[in-house]
């Protein structure tokens, strides 16, 4: 009775160890490949914070090229040369304008963040003196914007994906389901009349 007893034991101990052997390298898989993920999460944060801070700033610039240009027109109109340099300089702002913009938006999720991208689009309002107002309104909301989406992303960052969360609650039931036949399994070996496994 006994020696089918350890038989049966020994099957068991090395089926539940081969078991547990094969999760652990899944897991360890998973956990590696979820790790360079939220690497890469926190360089795109890191990018995105870094562009719309320059296009922000680029927005700040264009408002006051056009103001300058502007005044320009209205207390110099004679002076043709400063005029065309500060319309140079406009262009250069406007080209790299729609550089970081088509950089942030290509970026982005076009249905999930098709709002922000189309505020994006907005910044041509810094172009306009008239509408100097409507850009500045804009810069509070895409810096408001900005920070959401950045919040989010990393929250999502610290949370890990499904998959990752997944593996590491079941590692810890694992763990404890584990001890637990562990030590079931010692109980029964030196003291098989209190807990027999086979009748």
């Amino acid at each position: 009775m006994e020696s089918n007893a350890t038989v049966w034991l020994g099957a068991v101990a090395t089926i539940l160890a081969a078991f547990i052997g094969g999760i652990l390298l899944l897991a360890s898989t998973v956990i590696a490949k979820e790790q360079k993920i939220s690497e890469f999460r926190q360089a795109w944060i890191n990018t995105f914070r870094s562009d719309m801070s320059n296009y922000l700033t680029l927005i700040f610039d264009l408002i006051y090229l056009s103001n300058r240009i502007a005044n320009i027109k209205k207390t110099e109109p004679e002076n043709i040369k400063k005029l065309n340099k500060a319309i140079e300089e406009q262009e250069l702002l406007i080209t790299k304008n729609y550089y970081l913009l088509n950089k942030i938006s290509l970026s982005l999720n076009p249905s999930k963040d098709s709002e922000f991208i189309s505020k994006l689009k907005k910044s041509k309002l810094a172009n306009d003196d008239k509408k100097k107002n409507d850009a500045v309104k804009l810069i509070k909301e895409l810096t408001i914007d900005s920070h959401n989406i950045i919040k989010n992303e990393w929250e999502r960052t610290k949370k890990g994906e499904l998959l990752y969360n997944f593996f590491i609650s079941s590692g810890k039931v694992l763990v404890w389901a584990s001890l637990t036949a562990f030590i079931f399994l010692i109980i029964n070996a030196n003291f098989p009349h209190y807990c027999p496994l086979v009748g």
